[in-house]
């Protein structure tokens, strides 16, 4: 019940955090349109009015444009025609603008006079599905002219897929004509296996023909009901192994006194008797001395014999001694461990009172034991006179030379309890990688989302800030040259912003591990590493070319951390003037990062101060994927550092 009501809570949750990730989509896409709708119409003005400015400067606008949004920009006449188009040089030839089958953008801006979005067309310079925003151009109060963004789906693709959404949410847009612009989650149109996959809402989205659609798969939480379950039995088990272990240990009696038993003495032996010869006397008393001697010594053993045995009563671990094969002694463990008291288990093998399953097993093990091996493992026994519950034993033996013969000493210790607590120290060291792994992961998304902002806000605002000085810089006469000194300023100083921008971004995010993989990534960060700090620097591929794309985002997010951080210490402490980084993937399912230095080095291996918080986070996350990280001296100088991670290979 309480696991069926935890189960309920975590589905509403779920459809709730699914509905706020549709609607912030849905909320940035709204936004994404608008900024460029927005820089639009001051590009469009600029080619406005009385006096449009000439249309190389409209091109050397539009191509800021596309420095600051990533799309294209293209100007066509009333007849269709594409005047200049920011993918091909100005002056190139080129073709008519396409029409959608759905909404046309250019129809609607000519019925509106009102900037419009229209549906997915194949562009005819792109070679690629598009979507089109366009604004009109008017002169002397008639629209002489479009400009036109057009927007690759295939950008949009990567703007949705930037955003973390649960594994059960599914988001497709669509435009006016059903077509699938951009799709997360299972195909368009197919449901994951088990129940069918439970749409939330569809939205249209603000100034467009588009619409968003949610769905929510409920077989996910499938999982989240058997951890519910399992951690149910698992709490039933352990508190069953803690009530026996309890009971057994109450159920202990510890006998400490050992009686002492005392010699029988010898009867004096008398002198000769009358009439008796010398020497027989003499023999007679020799002959009664060894009787009493041997008296003595029989008595003597088994007195030790009564000893030891009430030595192995009071052991507190299972003891039992057998001759043959057949038990002659059990003390009180070993009574319990079998079921059964000891006038039950005399005469028979303890095999008698292990399930049936288990007698082979156990049967080879016990021969190892009288053949002289000590200390043998017997695991998952289950006596069932005693207990349903399996037992892991350790098992040792010795051989006891007994009056009546050669007989078999068999010591057993119960380690359930030990195993129990090493199996939950190994279940906890795998919830605390398991954490690493999300607190890494964690990480990461924090990091794409601030890069996010920053790039879809302050970045965009700085590139229409620019568009503005521009169109500030046209409309200032030539004859004010200290105004255009001071904006000429701000250009550079806006300009510098967004370099900056970008540069915080890419250390947050970079854009090159999403779309070209971590040996692009690689490369970028060692070349940037290289031209900030002035030293030389090398980056090498071992391996064929793409096999980066068969990594886990894990792995390259974490081996991309990894190489970062060793560069930063590279930079705060090798004082080198060379640095070396190579990835090794020339083996499937195998990946090795190397940084190699020719500064002062470091000791073998290397040590972890106080300080070392950037070796430690590294160890963690390679420690988190199951791989290994080695530091160490160079030969002939200089430090090396290596990650080794591996995955498995379908």
């Amino acid at each position: 019940v309480v696991s069926a009501a935890r189960l309920h809570d975590l589905y509403q949750t779920e459809r709730a955090s699914a509905g706020r990730v549709g609607s912030n989509l849905l909320l940035n896409l709204e936004r994404l349109i608008q900024e460029r709708l927005d820089a639009l119409q001051v590009l469009a003005a600029l080619g406005s009015g009385p006096a449009p400015e000439p249309l190389e400067a409209q091109y050397r606008h539009a191509q800021a444009f596309v420095w600051t949004f990533g799309s294209h920009v293209l100007l066509a006449d009333m007849q269709r025609r594409m005047v200049f188009n920011t993918r091909v040089p100005l002056g190139s030839a080129l073709p008519a603008v396409p029409v959608p089958e759905g909404r046309s953008a250019w129809d609607a801006v000519l019925a509106t006079l009102q900037p419009a979005v229209g549906d997915v067309v194949q562009g005819a310079v792109a070679g690629a599905p598009i979507v089109t925003l366009a604004v009109p151009i008017v002169q002397d109060a008639r629209v002489s002219g479009l400009l036109l963004n057009t927007l690759e789906t295939a950008e949009l693709q990567r703007y949705v897929d930037s955003w973390q959404l649960p594994p059960h949410v599914s988001l497709t847009l669509r435009d006016g004509t059903g077509w699938v612009l951009v799709h997360r989650g299972p195909s368009p149109g197919q449901a994951a296996t088990g129940p069918a996959v439970q749409p939330l809402y569809r939205k249209a989205v603000a100034r467009t023909p588009w619409s968003l659609e949610v769905a929510f798969d409920p077989s996910s939480l499938r999982g989240a009901l058997l951890r519910e379950v399992g951690q149910l039995v698992a709490g039933l088990a352990l508190a069953v192994a803690l009530v026996t272990y309890f009971a057994r240990r109450a159920g202990q009696r510890l006998q400490r006194a050992v009686a002492s038993l005392a010699d029988e003495q010898a009867p004096h032996a008398g002198g000769p008797k009358p009439g008796e010869l010398r020497e027989v006397a003499l023999a007679r008393q020799r002959l009664h001395a060894l009787t009493t001697q041997r008296t003595s010594a029989v008595e003597q053993a088994r007195s030790s014999e009564r000893r030891l045995l009430q030595l192995l009563r009071d052991f507190r671990e299972p003891v039992w001694i057998s001759m043959n094969r057949h038990i002659e002694f059990a003390n009180a463990a070993a009574q319990r461990l079998a079921g059964a008291n000891e006038a039950t288990m005399r005469g028979r093998s303890i095999l008698d009172f292990v399930e049936a399953a288990s007698v082979e097993r156990v049967r080879g093990l016990l021969d190892r034991v009288r053949a002289g091996e000590v200390d043998l493992l017997f695991e998952d026994i289950v006596f069932p006179m005693a207990s349903p519950q399996a037992r892991s034993l350790r098992v040792t033996g010795a051989v006891l030379e007994l009056p009546e013969g050669q007989a078999n000493l068999t010591i057993a210790r119960d380690i359930s309890e030990l195993r129990l607590a090493r199996n939950a120290r190994e279940r906890a060291n795998r919830e605390l990688l398991a954490l690493v792994v999300r607190l890494n992961t964690a990480e990461e998304a924090e990091r794409s989302r601030i890069a996010r902002e920053l790039h879809d806000d302050l970045q965009q605002h700085l590139g229409v800030i620019t568009l503005e000085q521009e169109r500030a810089a046209s409309a200032l006469p030539a004859d004010t040259p200290a105004a255009l000194a001071a904006l000429a300023r701000a250009r550079d100083m806006t300009a510098a912003s967004i370099e900056s921008v970008r540069r915080i971004v890419r250390s947050l995010r970079p854009q090159a591990l999403d779309e070209l993989g971590l040996a692009a990534a690689l490369d970028c960060l060692v070349h940037e590493f290289g031209k900030r700090h002035a030293l030389q620097t090398e980056c090498e591929l071992i391996g064929p070319e793409g096999a980066d794309a068969m990594l886990p985002e894990e792995a390259a997010s974490s081996l991309y951390r990894i190489g970062q951080e060793a560069l930063n210490n590279v930079h705060k402490h090798a004082r080198a003037s060379f640095v070396h980084v190579g990835l090794d993937l020339s083996r499937p399912g195998r990946a090795t990062l190397f940084v190699v230095d020719d500064g002062v080095g470091i000791g073998a291996p290397a040590p972890l101060g106080e300080g070392a918080f950037g070796i430690r986070g590294m160890r963690e996350r390679v420690r988190a994927l199951g791989g290994t990280l080695e530091i160490g001296p160079e030969p002939g100088g200089g430090t090396r550092l290596e990650a080794r991670v591996a995955w498995p290979v379908v």
